[in-house]
């Protein structure tokens, strides 16, 4: 997708599959700038929350917030309330190449911990919580220990059903 019209035509289908199929949230991983983070859309709090294992200050800026913003915008019973962006403090890595890892670990614990929106509240404890080694160690000491998505089930993230875009 090389333009704004695009993007915002697939944000905007996806999104309407999601609630037809009255999912509870979206989980998108994100790209931008050599970084990957996850965003969960909740179109009925009309919340966006934002996971970035990299936080900065000021908080990054996501290229794509404006498309989000009109797509939710579109579809809000009061048309002219912008969503609401929440940046997760969740766990934050210590190199410059995990973000991949930690986004796979942000959407284990949302499959595994979430069945309403405002569980999303809650991962933001257990996700810091429990990091694996490599918030601990250098990833040559934990190439041997089974990674988080091996340990989850295929049963605990059947129970979520949330659509994933990407």
């Amino acid at each position: 997708m090389n333009n704004r019209a695009e993007v915002s035509q697939y944000l905007d289908d996806g999104i309407r599959q999601c609630t037809k199929a009255k999912n509870k949230f979206i989980l998108a991983p994100y790209f931008e700038d050599l970084h990957w983070m996850l965003l969960v859309i909740c179109v009925s709090s009309h919340t966006i929350y934002q996971f970035d294992s990299c936080r900065r200050d000021p908080l990054r800026s996501v290229l794509v917030k404006s498309l989000l913003n009109k797509v939710l915008m579109k579809m809000n019973v009061k048309k002219s309330a912008l969503p609401q962006w929440k940046s997760v403090k969740c766990a934050q890595q210590e190199g410059g190449v995990e973000c991949g890892y930690y986004l796979m670990k942000f959407m284990h614990d949302i499959f595994k911990t979430c069945k309403e929106v405002q569980d999303l509240e809650k991962v933001q404890k257990t996700v810091a919580a429990n990091m694996p080694c490599h918030t601990r160690r250098k990833h040559a000491e934990c190439s041997s220990s089974r990674t988080a998505m091996e340990d989850a089930s295929d049963n605990e993230a059947a129970e979520v059903e949330p659509y994933l875009l990407g």
